[in-house]
């Protein structure tokens, strides 16, 4: 996720969110009691008992040390638990036991893009797109790695494929969107945005984005209708009431303008835990 520059007229690039592939079915041919204590590692997520599952998943490794969907399963659970580090060597695992498990690339390469390690991310989703050319998430997450290099035209190429797999794919529009606002093309961005919200309606972040391109294009109206969207699916975006407020303000309406930047400042202020200098 791109940072919020914090200032009162924010121009942001949010929430692109990548696409992991979660559990898979168990393998047939594997020990019995390996299977057995995968399962149960499998039950224990569908509860939410993720120090169990991961439990469940160490004993079937233990059992079973080229069990790779028992590893692979774990590594899901790590990234649940935010320890990435072991969930790159589960997946790594993964891929060392089956090199043809397009979700294990597709996973390692979404931590690799989190961690800013680009060149590994894009690597790994190639790979992942090379061992299964249909494999929509892996253009899509590849795309916004692309966008984090700034190398805008492979990201559209990426998601503009994923979109053709997938046309009900709302991120992908979404995140499209993203870059055609990068590269300054916000009719084609609001488009896009548009396409993303008739899918998914409550995608907060689209009207929030819109808003920013119809701000862009000085259509006001819709852009303060965009915000107050965002803000009514998340009454603490602190980012839509700023926003909302630089437009009103533009617009002459400056006791408007001052209602939006008062309730912006304190949700921009609860995000940190200040500590008082005497």
């Amino acid at each position: 996720m791109l940072k919020i520059i914090f200032i009162f007229l924010i121009i942001l690039l949010p929430n692109t969110a990548f696409s992991e592939s979660i559990m898979v079915e168990p393998t047939q041919g594997v020990d019995i009691t390996a299977l057995q204590c995968f399962n149960k590692g499998n039950g224990s997520i569908e509860l939410e008992l993720y120090n169990e599952a991961i439990e469940n998943y160490t004993k079937a490794i233990n059992i079973d040390p080229k069990y790779a969907d028992a590893y692979y399963s774990r590594g899901w659970v790590y990234g649940i638990k935010g320890l990435v580090d072991k969930q790159i060597e589960d997946y790594s695992k993964v891929i060392e036991i089956n090199p043809k498990h397009p979700e294990a690339y597709n996973n390692r390469g979404i931590i690799y893009g989190k961690k800013g390690l680009f060149e590994k991310a894009i690597t790994d989703f190639t790979k992942a797109i090379e061992l299964n050319p249909k494999y929509e998430d892996a253009y899509n997450n590849r795309g916004i790695v692309y966008i984090r290099k700034r190398l805008f035209d492979k990201a559209i190429d990426d998601y503009t494929k994923a979109i053709e797999m997938n046309p009900r794919f709302a991120q992908t529009y979404y995140n499209r969107g993203n870059a055609y606002d990068e590269m300054k093309l916000f009719d084609k961005a609001i488009e896009d945005y548009t396409k993303a919200i008739r899918i998914q309606p409550k995608l907060e972040q689209a009207y929030f984005n819109r808003g920013n391109s119809y701000r862009e294009r000085r259509i006001f109206d819709k852009a303060i209708k965009d915000y107050s969207k965002a803000i009514q699916i998340d009454p603490q975006n602190a980012e839509a009431y700023s926003n909302r407020g630089y437009v009103l303000e533009n617009k002459g309406l400056f006791d408007k303008a001052i209602k939006d930047y008062s309730k912006a400042i304190p949700e921009f202020f609860s995000e940190f835990d200040l500590t008082q200098t005497i």
